[in-house]
């Protein structure tokens, strides 16, 4: 089901060169599915569209996502600056997934 929510951030850390890892609080946790990614809307105005980021993780039990992206432009310029605690807007979840099951 796709929905616009606000998130929190919860954390997030450069783990390499211009590469960020940062989890996400969100209620989109609780139907996220592997293989699925979500949008993720710049604060920038004149940056329209959301940037879409797979999901690497899901937490249920913590409601929350991790994402790990490259800066690539603008926005993604942007995200790398979001600390604890601040907002995110976000579209999601979006894509088919898959299901763990049938890939053991």
């Amino acid at each position: 089901m796709k929905e616009k929510t606000l998130g929190k951030v919860i954390s997030q850390k450069e783990i390499s060169k211009n590469i960020f890892d940062m989890w996400i609080a969100t209620d989109l946790a609780n139907q996220a599915k592997p293989g699925q990614f979500i949008g993720v809307y710049p604060k920038d105005k004149s940056t329209i569209l959301p940037r879409p980021i797979s999901i690497c993780e899901i937490d249920k039990e913590k409601k929350a996502l991790r994402i790990v992206y490259r800066i690539a432009g603008a926005g993604t310029t942007e995200f790398s600056t979001y600390q604890a605690g601040d907002d995110v807007a976000i579209l999601g979840t979006l894509g088919n997934g898959f299901p763990l099951e049938e890939g053991k």
